[in-house]
């Protein structure tokens, strides 16, 4: 997540590159530092939805920055992230303890690559796929017996994952957009005490909305 921030911020700058990849001779030169770059869109967008943990449909939010360059415009590159925003418990009991669980953390980063059609159009239907790193923890608060309270994360594991998704994008306004996605995730081994292979594979749904240049 830490490397999908540092991108985000990186990557900033360049929401100012409005200008299109049609050039109009007929108005000014662009008088920006990004605005002769052959951008086509971007766009930073935030989404809820639903993913499975164990066989159970959990709660997920997540976030992408994306951008389309004026040679092929129809496809977006896109940097993602997201967490589950429930955390289940599982078999696996903290240290020193006999009988607590503590809460398993889930959270991803990815490389996504989306094809757009009917991109003039205001509904416009997509297709994605994304391969990125799936991180696990367990978090919880440990009271000492000084009376203080310590934070302790425990089974930290990641592994890759790959994950597709056909959806359909809608225009609101010039600089907003809505679009919901259906997909399926396949996740690779996690060392976790108490996460079996599988456990975060199958289906998952996203709705969002992106503000940014999308044409």
């Amino acid at each position: 997540m830490r490397l999908l921030y540092s991108i985000l911020l990186a990557a900033l700058p360049l929401a100012s590159a409005t200008a299109g990849c049609t050039k109009d001779s007929t108005r000014a030169a662009p008088t920006t530092l990004f605005g002769r770059l052959p951008i086509a869109a971007l766009h930073l967008d935030a989404a809820g939805g639903s993913a499975m943990i164990g066989g159970e449909s959990r709660s997920i939010v997540s976030s992408r920055l994306a951008i389309a360059f004026c040679r092929w415009p129809s496809y977006s590159v896109a940097a993602v992230g997201g967490s589950h925003a429930t955390y289940p418990t599982t078999d696996y009991i903290a240290s020193g303890s006999q009988s607590y669980h503590p809460e398993l953390y889930a959270n991803w980063s990815a490389i996504e690559l989306q094809k757009r059609w009917r991109d003039s159009s205001i509904v416009r239907p997509t297709i994605s796929v994304a391969y990125g790193e799936m991180s696990t923890e367990y978090r919880y608060s440990h009271r000492l017996a000084s009376g203080t309270w310590e934070d302790r994360q425990e089974g930290a594991s990641s592994a890759t994952y790959l994950a597709s998704a056909v959806g359909v994008e809608v225009s609101l306004f010039k600089y907003m957009t809505s679009y919901l996605l259906v997909g399926a995730r396949k996740v690779g081994a996690l060392n976790t005490p108490g996460v079996g292979r599988g456990d975060f594979d199958g289906r998952y749904v996203t709705f969002g909305f992106g503000f940014g240049k999308f044409r």
